[in-house]
């Protein structure tokens, strides 16, 4: 999703429990921190960028990459599976 519109959904669905947590594999940790400073979400940098082990652990082919994962931290859909992206985070809260 582009970044207007997981802010879009990060505003609308925050009170509701919606909380986003972005990994990023940015080459430079600067870069990484300059870009998301003001973010309203988590963001966390890995420093093995593209070579981190969390890519192949989760299946990741293309970034950026996002996972739906319920309130027990259960994942129960990923990027490819989902058709519309509101109503699978309306079920899920």
């Amino acid at each position: 999703l582009e970044f207007r519109r997981v802010l879009f959904r990060s505003n609308k669905y925050h009170d509701r429990g919606l909380e986003i947590y972005q990994v990023s594999f940015d080459p430079e940790e600067h870069f990484w921190k300059t870009k998301t400073a003001a973010l309203p979400w988590v963001s966390v940098w890995d420093e093995n960028g593209t070579r981190s082990a969390v890519l192949s652990q989760y299946n990741v082919q293309t970034l950026p990459t996002f996972f739906l994962i319920d309130r027990n931290n259960t994942l129960q859909k990923r990027d490819a599976q989902i058709k519309d992206i509101d109503a699978e985070i309306q079920a899920l809260l």
